[in-house]
């Protein structure tokens, strides 16, 4: 029980952040000599994608940030290169428990990213709303890039986008909304891969997974109304010198562990 409300609130503070919640629970998990099991990432990812929803929601109804065709033009177009992916690489994400030197050097890498995207330009005439078709797709290629473990999909997609000159605010509602059909997805991939396809898991609802759901989605919406206001106005680097500082403390942890055995 201890270790599903740790996983639970880790998912929820780091999904939809630019830190690769990934790494964090298996670097968790290691350190506590846990094991992530497919029936809590399953919950764990329905409880970040019932926070997302309600965001969306809440903030479209307060700022009209975004139309209904506007909406789904960014979920499917954005989506869809890294749907393609994902199922032709599905085996071999779904089997990435662990933490290789590539997933540290993205770690650090693309924390120097994020640092970097903080110095570039805005333009202040274009906002999402002006977005085509084209930049979409290339935000959404950008995306494919968090497929290579440790590099986090909201960061993949905030460089992408600060690339193309968008703001801070409105590189941050580019990346939840991309985030909304890429969780739900593998969500439901996951699901029917592994019970119809596979056969390995089964679903039954017990008190755990009820808690590890609603932890989950507490901790995810706060953390997206955190990332939304601060990051706003504040911009990206920080949680580039945070991965920086996250990539060094796992050389050093994987390290020792590797002279000691």
């Amino acid at each position: 029980m201890f270790l599903f409300f740790v996983f639970s609130i880790l998912q929820g503070l780091t999904e939809f952040i630019p830190v690769s919640s990934s790494l964090h629970l298996i670097f968790i998990s290691d350190l506590l000599n846990g094991k992530i099991d497919l029936i809590t990432t399953v919950s764990i990812h329905l409880g970040s994608i019932l926070a997302l929803i309600l965001f969306l929601y809440k903030n479209n109804l307060k700022h009209k940030s975004f139309n209904t065709i506007m909406l789904f033009k960014i979920s499917f177009l954005g989506s869809l290169p890294i749907f393609l992916a994902g199922v032709f690489f599905y085996d071999y994400i779904k089997n990435d428990f662990s933490i290789s030197t590539l997933a540290i050097f993205s770690t650090i890498f693309f924390g120097v990213c994020l640092i970097y995207i903080d110095k570039l330009p805005t333009n202040t005439k274009y906002t999402l709303s002006d977005i085509s078709i084209l930049k979409i797709l290339f935000v959404g290629l950008f995306q494919c890039i968090s497929l290579i473990p440790g590099t986090s999909r909201a960061a993949s997609v905030l460089i992408g986008s600060r690339l193309l000159k968008l703001n801070n605010k409105d590189s941050i509602i580019l990346a939840l909304i991309l985030s909304f059909p890429v969780i739900l997805g593998a969500f439901c991939l996951t699901l029917f891969m592994e019970i119809f396809v596979n056969e390995t898991l089964t679903l039954s609802i017990s008190p755990k997974l009820v808690l590890s759901i609603f932890t989950s989605f507490i901790c995810s919406y706060f953390s997206i109304l955190f990332f939304f206001q601060y990051s706003a106005r504040i911009g990206f680097k920080y949680f580039g010198y945070y991965r920086i500082l996250l990539g060094f403390i796992l050389i050093l942890y994987y390290f020792s562990k590797t002279i000691y055995i």
